[in-house]
C-alpha cells in the first residue's frame, strides 16, 4: 500500500524505471501534438496583422519633457516610434513633477481600426508601471473599456498583451495608467497593437 504522502529524495525520480519500449511511437505522437499546436497557433495568426502605426498621433497629461535625455526621451511620441530602447516617462523634474496618478495617455489611429489586441511594453530595465486600463472611442468623449494589464514590480516581466475576444472598432485608445509599483512614476517603451485583416 502507499503512503499518501511521498517524500522523494534527489534522485529518486531517477531510480523509477522507465519502460521505453515503443520509442518510435512515443516520438511519433509528441511530433503530432506539435503539428496540431502549429496549425493552431497559424490558424489564430492569419486573422490579424500588425497595425501600422506612422502617422498615428498621440497625446499624453504628463510627460517628462527634459529630464530625461533633454526631451529626446520621456515624450508621449516615444510610445509609437518602433523604437524599445526609447520611452515616455511621467514628468518627475521641474514645475509640475510627480502629478498624481491617473496618468492619460491618448492614441489618435487617424481613422477607424478593428483592433484585436494591443500589447504594452515597458521601459527596459525599469518596472515603475504596475495597471494600465485601456479603452476605446470613436471620439476623445466616448469610451469603452477593452481591459487591463497588470505589471508586477519586478523588471524581467517587461511586456504584456491584452487579447480581445472579438475585434472592436474604433479611432482613439486611451491608455490609463492607475498603478505604479514606484510612486506616481510610470513609463513605457512601445504600445502596439493587432488588427483583423481587410
Amino acid at each position: 500500500m502507499l503512503s499518501p504522502t511521498l517524500n522523494l529524495q534527489v534522485g529518486d525520480v531517477k531510480s523509477i524505471p522507465l519502460v521505453d519500449a515503443d520509442r518510435d511511437n512515443i516520438e511519433k505522437m509528441v511530433q503530432d501534438n506539435i503539428d496540431i499546436s502549429k496549425e493552431d497557433w497559424d490558424a489564430v495568426h492569419e486573422q490579424y496583422v500588425d497595425a501600422d502605426r506612422t502617422d498615428w498621433g498621440i497625446s499624453a497629461s504628463t510627460e517628462e519633457k527634459v529630464g530625461e535625455n533633454a526631451g529626446k526621451y520621456g515624450i508621449a511620441t516615444c510610445i509609437l516610434d518602433g523604437d524599445l530602447a526609447s520611452f515616455w516617462h511621467s514628468q518627475w523634474k521641474g514645475e509640475g513633477a510627480n502629478p498624481p496618478l491617473p496618468h492619460e495617455i491618448i492614441i489618435d489611429m487617424k481613422s477607424q481600426q478593428d483592433i484585436l489586441s494591443i500589447e504594452l511594453a515597458r521601459r527596459q530595465g525599469n518596472g515603475d508601471t504596475k495597471t494600465v486600463i485601456f479603452s476605446i472611442g470613436e471620439s476623445e468623449e466616448h469610451w469603452t473599456e477593452l481591459g487591463q494589464l497588470n505589471f508586477p514590480s519586478e523588471k524581467a516581466t517587461n511586456a504584456q498583451t491584452l487579447l480581445l475576444p472579438e475585434p472592436v472598432r474604433g479611432r482613439y485608445i486611451r491608455a490609463l495608467v492607475t498603478g505604479s509599483n514606484n510612486g506616481v512614476n510610470a513609463s513605457i517603451a512601445e504600445i502596439m497593437f493587432t488588427t483583423s485583416k481587410k
